[in-house]
Parts: C-alpha cells; sequence; structure tokens
C-alpha cells in the first residue's frame, strides 16, 4: 500500500498492487497505463486522471474529487460518492461480479465490456444517470437496474445495444430519458436475461424526462391478476411521464419470435394500454420490421401499461361483483366494430333490468336505452362517426365502464 504526496505524476506503464490516496492533488500523465492487482481507493483529495487505471474496485470517498479526461477500467465494483467531473470513461471489465454505486454526480461516460460468461451484467446499487455514452462495448453485457433509476441526460447516446446487450429492468428501476421529444429514442430494454424488448417513443407533445421499465408477462388486468397464456407477446412496458399531462406519444413495441403466446397473429394486432379498468380500444393492423418485430401507435395521451395483442383478445371485458359476490361481467365485440357492437353481460343480469349509455371522447350522451331480462344486446352504430367512445352499464347494483373504437 502506498500513501500519495500531495502532487504526484505517473511517468511510465506501472503495475501496483493497490493504491489509497488520503488527500492531496493526484495528476496522472497522459498517455501512461497503471494497473492494479487490486482497489484503487481515494479517501480525500483529487485526482486528476489524463491516462489509463486499471484496477480491482474504485472506490472514491465522498469527500473526494475524481476529474480528468480518460480512462478508468474496473474489473469489480465503481463506489464513486463524491463529485465526479470532466468527460472521464468508466469502463466496467473482466469477469467479477460487478455493480455501481455513486453519489449525485452523473457519469459522462459509462461503458459495459465484461467478458463472457455468468458475470456479465452489471447491477444498479443505487440511481446512476450518464451525461454522454452509454456504450454496450462487448456482446452479452448488460446493465441489471433492480430498484433504482437509470437516466439519460439530454445529450446522452446508447451505442452497441442488440438482442444480447440491453438493460434489464427486473425490478421497479425505469430506464429514463430526459428531453424526449420529437425525436424517436429506443430505450433498449428487457425483463430478463434472455428476453429483449425494446420500445421507441418519440413525443410530439411537451418535451418531458420518460421512463420506460420492461415486464416479462401481460397481467390480464394490466398490472395484476394471470398472465395471458395465448394471443399475446409475453412482454409488456410499464411507461411514464414526469410531468404529468402534455405529451402526445409515438410508439414502437419490439418483440422477437420466440415471445409470441401460442395463437398469436402478428398481421393482425394491436398496441393497446390499460386504462385503469379495461384494455382500451387500439386499430389491429399487421407488424412491421422483423428481428424485432415491431407494432406501433401514434398519438397517445397518457402514459401506463402497453402490451401487444391480437384480435383475439376482447378489447372490453371488465367484471365485478355484487353486493352478494356474484359476477357482473361485459365484453364488447367486434372491437374496433364498424356497424353492429354486440354486448354480452353475465347471466346475473338476465332478472334485471339494466341502462346502456354510450359517450363519445367529449363526455358527451350519443345512445341510451334500457333493456330487461336481456345479456345480449346488439346496437346499431353505423350511424356514429368514427373515433373512440365509452360504455356505461347500470345494473340494479352494478355498474361498469367499457369502450370501444368505432371504425
Amino acid at each position: 500500500m502506498k500513501k500519495l504526496f500531495p502532487l504526484l505524476i505517473f511517468i511510465s506503464t506501472a503495475a501496483r498492487a493497490q493504491w489509497l490516496q488520503t488527500g492531496g492533488f493526484v495528476n496522472t500523465k497522459a498517455k501512461t497505463f497503471l494497473v492494479l492487482d487490486e482497489n484503487l481507493t481515494i479517501e480525500a483529495g483529487t485526482m486528476n486522471n489524463k491516462s489509463k487505471i486499471e484496477c480491482s474496485t474504485l472506490d472514491q470517498k465522498p469527500a473526494a474529487n475524481l476529474l480528468g479526461n480518460a480512462y478508468f477500467y474496473i474489473r469489480k465494483d465503481f463506489l464513486g460518492k463524491g463529485s465526479i467531473t470532466g468527460t472521464l470513461n468508466f469502463v466496467m471489465m473482466g469477469n467479477l461480479e460487478s455493480s455501481i454505486e455513486i453519489g449525485a454526480s452523473p457519469i459522462y461516460r459509462l461503458w459495459l465490456q465484461k467478458d463472457a460468461g455468468q458475470n456479465q451484467i452489471v447491477r444498479l446499487a443505487s440511481p446512476v444517470s450518464v451525461t454522454s455514452q452509454l456504450r454496450f462495448a462487448k456482446p452479452g453485457s448488460k446493465i441489471r437496474l433492480d430498484s433504482f433509476d437509470l437516466t439519460l441526460l439530454p445529450a446522452c447516446k446508447i451505442s452497441g445495444a442488440t438482442k444480447l446487450s440491453y438493460v434489464l429492468t427486473t425490478g421497479t428501476g425505469r430506464l429514463m430519458k430526459k428531453n424526449l421529444g420529437q425525436t424517436s429514442f429506443q430505450f433498449p430494454v428487457g425483463a430478463t436475461a434472455t428476453t429483449y424488448n425494446p420500445f421507441i417513443i418519440s413525443n410530439l407533445g411537451t418535451v418531458d424526462e420518460v421512463g420506460v421499465r420492461c415486464l416479462p408477462d401481460v397481467l390480464q388486468n394490466g398490472n395484476s391478476g394471470n398472465p395471458f397464456s395465448n394471443d399475446a407477446v409475453a412482454a409488456s412496458w410499464e411507461i411514464s411521464e414526469t410531468v404529468p399531462g402534455g405529451s402526445v406519444f409515438n410508439l414502437a413495441a419490439g418483440w422477437y419470435v420466440g415471445d409470441e403466446l401460442a395463437g398469436f397473429t402478428r398481421n393482425n394486432c394491436a398496441l393497446r394500454r390499460w386504462d385503469g379498468s379495461v384494455w382500451d380500444a387500439a386499430p389491429l393492423g399487421s407488424y412491421i420490421n422483423a428481428n424485432p418485430y415491431q407494432r406501433v401507435r401514434n398519438g397517445v395521451a397518457s402514459p401506463g401499461i402497453f402490451a401487444v395483442l391480437d384480435v383475439s383478445i376482447p378489447i372490453s371485458t371488465v367484471e365485478d361483483r355484487n353486493e352478494n359476490g356474484e359476477k357482473f361481467e361485459m365484453t364488447l365485440s367486434p372491437n374496433p366494430a364498424s356497424d353492429v357492437l354486440q354486448i354480452h353481460l353475465s347471466d346475473v343480469v338476465l332478472s334485471q333490468t339494466i341502462e346502456i349509455q354510450l359517450f363519445d371522447v367529449r363526455g358527451e350522451l350519443v345512445f341510451q336505452q334500457k333493456f330487461v331480462g336481456q345479456n345480449e344486446v346488439s346496437l346499431n352504430i353505423g350511424q356514429l362517426p368514427p373515433g373512440n367512445y365509452f360504455v356505461k352499464i347500470f345494473g340494479e347494483n352494478e355498474s361498469l365502464g367499457g369502450q370501444f373504437l368505432k371504425i
């Protein structure tokens, strides 16, 4: 172990067991390479790195400062608790299990360059922000968010993301993009170490900070219930915005053939949003591109949970239970509909008087009628203008709401 003097300049390639800086100012010389067998620890003072330094763990304490324009090659953990300035490159490399835990300072460049093997995943142990570049420098390298957000600042770019190298959203952590506007941005996310489901977003509305988290299944109630086992892509995406309202999203969800559940029809599917009670109405159509396949949807005004479901999944099936525990359920089909909308209600309403109301997107009532002893109702909607409509069903002790698209 060597304690550094207030000023020290490395003048040539060197190899040491470990390094400890307890204060002062360390200035490394350009075009040199310091290789440490063990850790580089900076307890206090400033290190101005103009060279290449390789170490096991880079341990920067809160009282220490890092600055410069060169490289730190880190084989294990990056603990950057103090101030980090300049245009430093932090390269996570080697075959050891690695994590990143930093303080308030963003990282200028973060490169993932892990060797092939079981430890190709770098784990976040704190929120991390990146200023300039997140680079997947070796195939198979991944970064796992767990419960922490990875934030890409306005100028930050991503390079090298592929089906093998991407951001793992296994917990509540999100991949965030600051100042997302009209320029499309691809969020290279996946919910497991073997599934890659990138999501592309542009925002035609108010510029905002947007986050994406990929989930491994599509739950029938959006964020609860059993997962779909057929007629869907086995992934869903949770989209968030920091400032509510004002966004107008154009979206593209990506998947591979291995993500398709039994019976899925990729040339007749929709990218749909869980609105809190139903999977909303969205235009059916075919995929675009391949490897990954993509389904697009434009003009979405609200974030939420999105999934790719095919024509076989009813767009509006909602249910509730009355005070006697009986299921009160409604299904709307076809959806989208052009001339006739079929409303199927559970048998519990056969002895009841029900009232059906339809509202347009402005909240204006466009249809209202009562029915007695019926659980199958056909509505002629051919005269309605195309657009989204809301359905309200009122029973004697229950009420439900749904949505359909008139085409």
